[in-house]
């Protein structure tokens, strides 16, 4: 009976990390789409499509009924509310991707567990233990990773910055001593 029990417990796991691959994957595309989709279309036309889908599949799967308890739901202004929260973010995001690459865009995007963390206490109210801040700290050094962005006033305009750090104020750039004339 124990054996039953951990490969269920196996195969729920494998399972689970299967689908959180798969579910990368698809953001990860998703992510590449928008990118090449924002070059072309305006970023209302993408969310407004975006939109359209989401809510397809929805009555597909709920069927009518679920609109209906939607609209009854007594949580639905928070639910309004929270969608307005997303709409900004998505438009935010959406726009982002036509100024920075796709890696670029990413490594910002991975700097939310820092935000959601400082978030949950000042929002929620929650208590954070040390031990969790340790692990935002250790964990958040690739959203600190260098990006090259293009530095106004640098010739070679790829130089690495640390954009957390240097504001754009005094980047850390890699020919800095050679070109820009505040650093000789």
């Amino acid at each position: 009976m124990a054996d039953v029990a951990i490969l269920e417990t196996r195969e729920r796991v494998l399972a689970g990390i299967l689908l959180t691959g798969a579910a990368y994957l698809l953001f990860s595309t998703q992510d590449a789409s928008i990118k090449l989709l924002v070059a072309g279309m305006s970023v209302w036309q993408i969310l407004f499509f975006r939109s359209i889908t989401i809510l397809t599949a929805c009555a597909a799967i709920g069927g009518r009924h679920l609109y209906a308890e939607t609209a009854r739901s007594p949580i639905v202004w928070p639910m309004l509310l929270r969608s307005v929260f997303t709409l900004a973010a998505w438009l935010c995001y959406y726009n982002a991707a036509r100024s920075l690459q796709l890696a670029e865009l990413t490594i910002v995007y991975y700097a939310a567990p820092i935000i959601v963390t400082v978030l949950s206490v000042v929002m929620l109210g929650e208590k954070v233990p040390m031990l969790r801040w340790l692990a935002v700290a250790i964990g958040s050094p690739a959203s600190l990773s260098p990006v090259t962005l293009p530095i106004s006033g640098c010739p070679c305009r790829c130089c690495w910055c640390w954009p957390p750090l240097s504001c754009g104020a005094s980047p850390s750039c890699c020919c800095a001593r050679q070109h820009l004339p505040s650093a000789r």
